[in-house]
């Protein structure tokens, strides 16, 4: 019998997942899963893996609500999100067809549905709350540098990390230079990257940056990566697109570049 069918051919397995509601096994699946991740290439595996972590992070969720935003369910959120970021510093790697493996999209969706738990955010559990989120961000930024003993790291699935942390979890992070900081130049990699294709994706999520409503986490990024959008699009004056991927990253810049404009005539930036 094959290994791999050995491990899920029992359907009381994913029922359990299904209903999970102890927080410890959840926890324990998971660093299990991160191991089936790493010594495990058959693409079947890794979507059975992918199907399961969406179930615990729903599961979470529901647990979440259930028990009424006591800080021992933030430390529960910590350990999923601190795995999950295991698994996408695991799992997104670069590659030269630029595909996001099926691991690194259930990782991504994972954070954004647990960033974005409004239960989460109540008066009694702010201060965890928002340190859960520093830390997180903090391990997404150091998994995102290279080393020369590992995997090149896909830019693009950091950075999509990266933006959805922004986007969901501003008022946490406001005012925070060392996150500040780190996200800026993490921009600022991408931006000028010898990779057409890390340029166009890393302006896409840029630009809903530069969009956000909450004008005190945009600006500081506005101030610190438009005038490399612009010296960026002025040097298409000498070196014209010589493929389809380079036109694809001026045209999204040229896109980040309106909108720029835009919030110029709003207001005083």
């Amino acid at each position: 019998m094959k290994k791999d069918e050995s491990t899920w051919e029992r359907s009381w397995a994913l029922d359990k997942v299904e209903t999970l509601r102890e927080e410890l096994i959840g926890v324990e699946l998971l660093s299990v899963l991160h191991h089936l991740l790493l010594t495990w290439n058959p693409p079947s595996i890794k979507l059975l893996v992918t199907g399961v972590v969406q179930q615990i992070v729903r599961a979470a969720q529901d647990y979440l609500q259930e028990k009424r935003n006591t800080l021992r369910c933030l430390t529960i959120l910590s350990t999923i999100l601190f795995l999950i970021a295991r698994i996408l510093k695991d799992t997104a790697i670069k590659s030269a067809d630029n595909q996001v493996p099926l691991p690194v999209s259930a990782a991504l969706q994972g954070i954004k549905s647990i960033v974005t738990l409004s239960m989460a955010k109540t008066e009694k559990t702010q201060k965890q709350w928002t340190a859960l989120i520093h830390s997180t961000l903090a391990c997404i930024l150091e998994y995102s540098q290279p080393e020369d003993s590992v995997p090149t790291p896909d830019e693009v699935s950091m950075l999509t990390a990266i933006a959805l942390i922004l986007w969901s979890a501003s008022s946490e992070i406001i005012g925070v230079q060392s996150l500040q900081n780190g996200c800026m130049n993490t921009f600022k990699n991408a931006l000028n990257s010898c990779d057409p294709w890390v340029q166009a994706k890393c302006y896409h999520l840029l630009l809903s940056v530069f969009q956000h409503s909450n004008r005190a986490l945009s600006t500081p990024y506005i101030h610190s990566l438009a005038p490399i959008v612009v010296e960026k699009l002025k040097a298409v004056e000498r070196n014209s697109p010589a493929s389809n991927k380079e036109l694809l990253a001026v045209q999204e810049g040229i896109k980040v570049l309106e909108t720029l404009v835009a919030l110029g005539e709003k207001q005083n930036i």
